[in-house]
């Protein structure tokens, strides 16, 4: 999912070691992975970047 204000932010479901995670990335380079949306809003808060409810459902790599 890419963020609808900018288009800078993204969200993309990952599984590593196994275990599914949401990876944040800004620009393209990697801010952290994350288990649940609520650390990944408390991480768009700490830096800055738009709200939850700004991402809509459309894969980085497509556009």
């Amino acid at each position: 999912m890419v963020c609808s204000c900018c288009g800078e932010w993204a969200i993309e479901p990952v599984v590593l070691d196994g275990v599914p995670r949401l990876r944040l990335s800004c620009r393209g380079y990697l801010v952290g992975y994350y288990t649940a949306p609520e650390t990944i809003a408390a991480e768009l808060r700490r830096q800055g970047g738009p709200d939850l409810a700004d991402f809509r459902g459309v894969q980085a790599s497509a556009r």
